[in-house]
């Protein structure tokens, strides 16, 4: 028979899960050796990573006991990065392609705490000119009761006419509602849909979150909690 005690200054945590890069624009050196009608290729952000469970079970008829003040919080999901930008206003003129990279997510709350996405790459001939770069995210940190975790890294605006997403938040205790600053989900693209020239990407998506406690498949867990669990309590499997 197994029994585990969370004493009174005992803390499990699951580990908080990196945020993803911000997609890229590459591919545009040369316009005729890009993607589909001569248009560069953007890249979607990066999914966000999966935060990992804090307690796992492998025996039968476990019983876990958390005493007040005791703690045990699941690891957070890593925001997805933001989705890239490219917009050409005057194509058969000088070639001066609107760049814009998409942000990193942040960092999913947990111990260790995820780090923050990139931000995402370009590839052109004039950086100086014509690229934009979106902001890293940033780490998130140790679960406290609250929102512990990354901010994501902001979109960059290039004349209005390439505006890349930001980075999603990175998933903690707070987390509410929908959205690339609630949810994680990295924000899509946007800039001059009107122009025939315009190419745009999508957010990657959020990181699920890890389980407080989990077990093999079958298995009895009975809990006595008189102080913190925060998350699921009932999954299986390895996570």
């Amino acid at each position: 028979k197994v029994t585990v005690q969370v004493g009174a200054n005992g803390k499990i945590y699951g580990a908080g899960g990196n945020g993803g890069a911000g997609g890229n624009v590459k591919n545009i050196n040369d316009p005729l050796s890009n993607g589909p009608n001569g248009l560069p290729y953007d890249e979607n952000g990066e999914s966000g990573e999966n935060g990992t469970s804090a307690l796992g079970v492998q025996y039968n008829n476990t019983t876990v006991k958390v005493r007040s003040g005791g703690i045990i919080i699941s690891g957070f999901g890593g925001g997805g990065g933001g989705g890239g930008a490219f917009e050409d206003s005057r194509p058969g003129e000088e070639w001066r392609p609107r760049c814009a990279s998409g942000g990193g997510g942040g960092g999913g709350a947990g111990s260790p705490a995820g780090a923050g996405g990139a931000t995402g790459s370009i590839t052109t001939h004039d950086p100086n000119e014509h690229a934009s770069y979106g902001n890293a995210g940033s780490a998130g940190s140790v679960p406290n009761g609250g929102e512990q975790s990354g901010a994501g890294g902001s979109g960059a605006n290039n004349a209005n006419e390439a505006i890349s997403g930001a980075g999603g938040r990175g998933r903690d205790e707070e987390t509410t509602g929908t959205g690339y600053n609630n949810d994680g989900t990295g924000q899509d693209s946007i800039g001059n849909a009107g122009s025939s020239a315009y190419v745009g990407s999508s957010g990657g998506a959020k990181g699920t979150d890890g389980a407080a406690i989990r077990r093999t498949g079958g298995f009895t867990v009975t809990i006595t909690n008189d102080g913190t669990i925060n998350g699921e309590t009932t999954a299986t499997g390895v996570s």
